[in-house]
């Protein structure tokens, strides 16, 4: 907060010796703005309406506002394969992780013959390929037994836009895998 930063410049303080009080209470005023603001969203009184689509929805709680959107969410991204990694789920993963991503990625071109990607071990590298690969039975070797029906859904849709269109980009591909009903973060 701009205030906070105010309030620890000390040079700008000594200029005026009300300074300080007079930051000291905007921070409060607007600390009570912005809890009184949020407070309608989170006390799930009747001064607050949601409404999804159109429709009234009445939220009592926050595991009710939770479920509601673990519904929503499921109902529109029905076959986003489940990854459990929590390092690689983030919406920005730290530089550790981002190489071994390459590096899984690497192997699925390279070593896309050989039987677990010829990935060993138990650095990041190989938890991305375990929580990928590993616990959702993909064999990359065998693209036609597909288990998982999420993974080969998505085969699917990647394979029919490459077999439709003559020119693309990767991008095109990228869209596919963000869009409903897959929604896999990009990068």
């Amino acid at each position: 907060m701009v205030i906070n930063d105010l309030l620890n410049d000390i040079e700008l303080l000594k200029e005026d010796k009300f300074l300080k009080e007079e930051l000291i209470l905007r921070k409060e005023d607007l600390e009570f703005s912005i809890r009184d603001f949020i407070d309608k969203y989170t006390s799930y009184s009747s001064d607050c309406l949601w409404l999804y689509k159109n429709d009234e929805i009445a939220l009592q709680s926050e595991i009710a506002l939770e479920q509601l959107l673990s519904n929503i969410m499921f109902k529109n991204y029905r076959l986003t394969p489940e990854v459990r990694n929590d390092s690689f789920n983030r919406r920005k993963i730290n530089n550790m992780q981002r190489k071994a991503g390459y590096t899984v990625l690497d192997k699925v071109i390279n070593n896309y013959s050989k039987h677990d990607l010829s990935i060993e071990g138990q650095g990041p590298d190989y938890l991305i390929y375990a929580t990928v690969f590993k616990n959702n039975n993909f064999d990359i070797r065998d693209l036609d037994n597909i288990s998982s029906i999420e993974l080969r859904e998505l085969r699917e849709k990647l394979v029919h836009y490459l077999e439709s269109n003559v020119n693309g980009c990767l991008s095109d591909l990228s869209a596919i895998l963000q869009r409903e009903p897959f929604g896999i973060r990009a990068l």
